[in-house]
């Protein structure tokens, strides 16, 4: 070999280590490229994360609102499971957030951290009318707990102190109050916290009446100031939770959501703009590199090759020097030798050839065009295995950017879906006709379907229960079809019992037809959707649609299905209320009637009482004459002294305490010879009046005749409690006499 191609040796080796070093570039873009692909993999992943765990929040929050009463240690303890849930998922998607901020992409782009600096404030947002409704809850309280606890406490406690009064008009009212108390607690109507303080008005009035009754009524004044002043701290603490529609903590905690999920929408689309942008901007830089790259090899080859190559090699030298330009020749360099510089020829005609392709491949790859493909030289060929690698890497980037635009789209799809009919059973939970009416015709449009059913079991027969079509809807006009069928028959029937969804894409002829201007047609897709609450099937969905239905939508279709069954629950739990609340009012009605019967009662008793009353103090009058004129003493049924005037008493020349309790033998020295002896007693009880004679000496000479009148005395029952004697002492008479 000359020494000519010995420096052609040289330079090739010169050559090769340049192609490998602009392989090595090459291979370093690539890495850079794969690098930051997978970045912003990395960075959508934190954004479905914040979306799956802000909708967890949201269950955590409507877990709470449905098992709040069935929570036990919600007034007894500190925070509840939902509570602990709800801050567990707002802590990840703050460390989410954190993470998300520490990406280059979000730390240059002022616009995504002022996002990010909102959503952080709308989650805090969120999370303080969380913990505000919370609060409110447990202030408030249940039947056994908090204020409810107490409010219903002082009633019981009221209605117990009356217990052994109940023929009184104020254990009514009593019992009235209570009435109104339950009511408010099942409806929320604060006309009734304003009943509450009538009533407990009239109640203190009618206690205060009786104050000069006989019978001594039990004070309740206390409790009842009390127990008014718990049903206002009901009522407020209800209107800051906000039962009415648009009001308190509930609708803020509903405006809050929708601000949280706004503000990841927002980020999630600047993210996505910017990542779409970044490797826009990442490809064309890498491209030019590679392309300035394989013009400088282009000039180094063109310049080795000059130096040292004569007359064969003229035109490959100019052919060269175009390519130097940058310039790809249509034509081809032509030598008639056949030797080293032929090959050298064509080579480079291999070479152009094969630069064209790439350069018409890499001008597809700038244009967007995707689908043109590039012949490599040999498998030696690392630029256009590059190339292909970074069409590749292109090409995946693309295709997971059109699954992750399909996946937010789907997501969206499914989350507006949720927000739109949780609102429809919010608003129209009061009439399951009217629900059911509205709730399949915005289901049909919103699943771009034409019709849809909803069965719902008729329990009435528990033996025939029967599915039931109370709503159905086409073309935008309700048709209403008295429509039943059995548990287990047909599609539906099957639905029922199997608790699963059913989507069909084979109906069964005669099935179903679409009725339209121009006729009748079957439909593509049967979607059979079962309404379940707590392994129970309530009912059934039935939509047809002309198209077929998407995973996605089905998936939507099935968890309103789920939120519907909760709706119908408690509507049908309402509507009983409301019939037993009908029925508690009709007794109410029927109590405040005996009530106006009682008090007319009352009023002649209290005649007849007034009556008694004078006949007593003229009773009174009679036995105070007695008391002074006779000696009175009484006995007990056994024949012990039980009471005995002062008059006796002086009489005797003895005290109270040493008459208190003994036999009448025993209140005179010669009580051995009185004639009052257990015979005595034996027949008193049944004359009911004896009268006798009995001479008795008082101390050691005198001596007394007395006339003992011995009457039995009885109770308003008629029954015997004691004995009364009155003494008249006739000596004085009996000596005159002698």
């Amino acid at each position: 070999m000359n020494k000519k191609f010995k420096s052609l040796k040289k330079k090739d080796l010169l050559l090769s280590l340049i192609l490998i070093l602009f392989t090595a570039i090459l291979f370093y873009f690539s890495v850079i490229y794969q690098s930051y692909t997978q970045s912003t993999k990395t960075i959508i992943q934190c954004l479905n994360d914040i979306e799956k765990d802000i909708l967890r929040l949201k269950s955590a929050e409507q877990n709470f609102l449905l098992n709040f009463n069935n929570i036990s240690n919600l007034y007894t303890s500190g925070d509840t499971q939902f509570e602990n849930e709800f801050s567990f998922k707002q802590n990840n998607i703050i460390t989410t957030i954190d993470s998300l901020s520490n990406y280059i992409i979000v730390q240059n782009d002022l616009e995504i951290n002022e996002q990010i600096q909102i959503l952080q404030e709308n989650l805090k947002y969120y999370s303080d009318n969380f913990l505000d409704m919370a609060l409110a809850y447990k202030e408030k309280g249940s039947e056994m707990n908090g204020i409810v606890g107490e409010w219903q406490s002082i009633s019981l406690q009221m209605i117990e102190k009356f217990s052994s009064f109940t023929d009184n008009p104020i254990y009514i009212q009593l019992l009235k109050l209570k009435n109104i108390e339950k009511q408010y607690l099942l409806s929320k109507n604060p006309n009734l916290i304003n009943d509450i303080s009538i009533l407990s008005g009239e109640i203190q009035n009618s206690i205060v009446l009786a104050v000069d009754e006989t019978v001594e009524l039990p004070n309740i004044t206390d409790e009842l100031f009390k127990y008014v002043e718990k049903a206002k701290q009901v009522l407020n603490i209800d209107n800051r939770i906000g039962f009415q529609l648009n009001t308190g903590i509930i609708n803020s905690l509903n405006n809050s959501f929708k601000m949280l999920n706004e503000s990841v929408s927002r980020i999630t689309l600047m993210i996505d703009k910017k990542i779409t942008s970044g490797k826009i901007h990442l490809f064309i830089t890498l491209t030019t590199i590679t392309i300035l790259l394989l013009s400088g090899l282009i000039f180094i080859l063109r310049r080795s090759l000059k130096r040292y190559i004569f007359n064969p090699l003229t035109k490959i030298s100019e052919y060269l020097s175009e390519l130097t330009t940058g310039k790809l020749p249509d034509e081809k360099i032509k030598l008639r030798t056949n030797d080293e510089f032929s090959s050298l020829a064509d080579s480079v005609n291999i070479l152009v050839d094969n630069s064209k392709d790439k350069a018409h491949h890499t001008q597809n790859l700038n244009k967007g065009i995707l689908d043109s493909d590039l012949n490599l030289l040999s498998e030696d060929d690392l630029l256009g295995q590059e190339l292909i690698l970074m069409h590749k890497n292109i090409q995946t980037s693309a295709d997971e950017q059109i699954k992750h635009n399909e996946e937010n789209t789907k997501r969206r799809f499914i989350n507006e879906g949720l927000a739109k009919f949780s609102d429809i059973l919010r608003l129209y939970n009061n009439d399951i006709e009217k629900l059911a009416d509205i709730f399949i015709k915005e289901l049909v449009k919103y699943l771009d379907a034409v019709q849809g059913g909803i069965f719902l079991i008729n329990d009435a027969d528990e033996k025939n229960k029967t599915l039931q079509l109370i709503s159905a809807f086409a073309f935008n006009r309700k048709k209403y079809i008295d429509k039943k069928i059995l548990i287990g028959e047909g599609l539906v029937g099957t639905c029922a019992i199997e608790k699963k969804t059913i989507n069909l894409t084979e109906i069964p002829d005669e099935y179903i037809a679409i009725t339209s201007g121009l006729g009748e047609a079957p439909p593509n897709n049967l979607l059979l959707l079962p309404i379940i609450q707590d392994d129970e099937a309530l009912g059934v969905i039935e939509i047809a649609s002309i198209n077929n239905f998407q995973k996605h939508e089905i998936e939507i279709g099935e968890q309103v299905a789920a939120s519907l069954a909760s709706t119908v629950t408690t509507t049908k739990n309402n509507e009983k209320t409301a019939r037993l609340l009908a029925k508690s009012q009709l007794q109410a009605q029927e109590m405040l009637e005996q009530e106006e019967e009682m008090r007319q009662n009352m009023e002649e008793l209290k005649a007849t009482q007034e009556e008694a009353l004078r006949r007593e103090e003229e009773y009174e009058g009679i036995i105070n004459a007695v008391e002074q004129s006779a000696l009175v003493v009484e006995y007990d049924l056994d024949g012990n002294v039980i009471r005995i005037n002062e008059k006796f008493l002086l009489f005797l020349g003895k005290s109270r305490e040493d008459i208190m309790g003994k036999k009448h033998a025993n209140l005179t020295s010669l009580g051995s010879k009185t004639k009052v002896n257990a015979k005595f007693w034996s027949d008193l009880k049944k004359k009911n009046q004896m009268v006798i004679s009995e001479t008795i000496k008082i101390g050691k000479t005198k001596e007394f005749v007395l006339i003992q009148n011995f009457s039995s005395v009885l109770n308003k029952n008629g029954v015997l409690v004691k004995f009364l004697n009155i003494i008249i002492d006739i000596t004085s008479v009996i000596n005159n006499q002698k």
